[in-house]
């Protein structure tokens, strides 16, 4: 049985290495021989080898009985920088990543990083990126505070669809962050909620309407979408609401989205797997952040036979051809 893990990140060290003379944050340094990443003013992450170092990774993902992984380097975006800046470091993203695929054949896949503050650009790097050989690309939840389905980002979603590419939604720093600085509540569920509104986005904002073929992962069982989908239909049907009208209740469209398995509750695996069906739904275990061994456990335990296969490695292959 061939595991691919779908949701995992590797940090490539030249992105850090071109930070570390930048004079505003995000920025980088070195410290007791080592990289840190300085997000905001007292906000930084010493970068662990497990972050960086690429072979490294695979060891432990394989160690954790993972044979092959999906990468991106999601939680640092490049669309808060300035539009040229961000560019230069989305293609050298990009370009790392290819490089990793080449170096690691049928064990390493990237998912390509766009500028999204420049959408021009974005389709210009976009096309690169599937050039080079990346399998899809991660979008974060919201651009500096603007969703993902504004009419300015529709040029983007075209070449997704005309290239069949799929799209990764990652959290991003949320719609919510500065309500919910107590007790760590961005993290713990504002990441969730925010990449919930993201594909809610998708659907009230016409987005999958107008582009039927895209095909986007929603992370992490699909955030709230699974328990909460009989209030979305029904409340945003109401007058209150002021939604424009759908050709189908909302749920019907987000059903048909992708989503991965991190979690640690095997309730909520099931209740994703009667949402979205068997096949669309991929392994993934949020490494280096969450324990690889931990993700491909709850998978392993959880499910058995036609649909064990499925989830391990059969459905990361018919949507990405790994």
């Amino acid at each position: 049985m061939f595991v691919v893990d779908c949701q995992a990140h590797w940090y490539p060290r030249a992105f850090f290495v071109a930070l570390l003379d930048r004079d505003r944050y995000p920025r980088a340094r070195r410290e007791a021989g080592g990289l840190v990443y300085d997000f905001a003013p007292g906000v930084s992450l010493p970068l662990a080898p497990e972050y960086v170092d690429l072979d490294l990774q695979l060891e432990r993902l394989q160690a954790a009985g993972v044979d092959a992984v999906v990468s991106s380097p999601a939680s640092f975006g490049v669309h808060s920088f300035p539009a040229g800046e961000g560019r230069e470091l989305a293609e050298l993203l990009n370009a790392e990543l290819a490089e990793a695929q080449r170096r690691h054949p049928g064990r390493f896949y990237g998912l390509a990083t766009l500028p999204l503050q420049d959408a021009d650009a974005s389709v210009a790097v976009l096309d690169a990126a599937a050039a080079a050989g990346l399998r899809g690309v991660h979008l974060p939840s919201n651009v500096n505070g603007e969703p993902l389905d504004g009419n300015r980002l529709r040029d983007v979603w075209a070449r997704l669809e005309q290239l069949s590419l799929p799209a990764f939604l990652h959290p991003a720093r949320t719609l919510f962050a500065d309500g919910l600085e107590r007790f760590g509540l961005e993290y713990v569920v504002g990441y969730v909620f925010d990449t919930t509104v993201a594909a809610l986005g998708l659907v009230f904002g016409g987005v999958l309407d107008e582009f039927p073929t895209l095909r986007i992962v929603h992370p992490h069982l699909g955030g709230t979408i699974p328990f909460l989908a009989g209030r979305i239909d029904h409340e945003s049907a109401q007058p209150w609401a002021a939604n424009r009208p759908l050709e189908r209740p909302p749920s019907e469209y987000l059903r048909g989205f992708y989503t991965d398995t991190v979690s640690r509750n095997p309730g909520a695996l099931k209740l994703a797997l009667d949402f979205y069906g068997t096949e669309r739904v991929l392994l993934g275990t949020d490494y280096p952040w969450w324990p690889p061994e931990d993700g491909v456990a709850l998978v392993r335990d959880s499910l058995e036979g036609a649909q064990l296969t499925a989830v391990l490695g059969e459905n990361a292959h018919r949507l990405l051809a790994v």
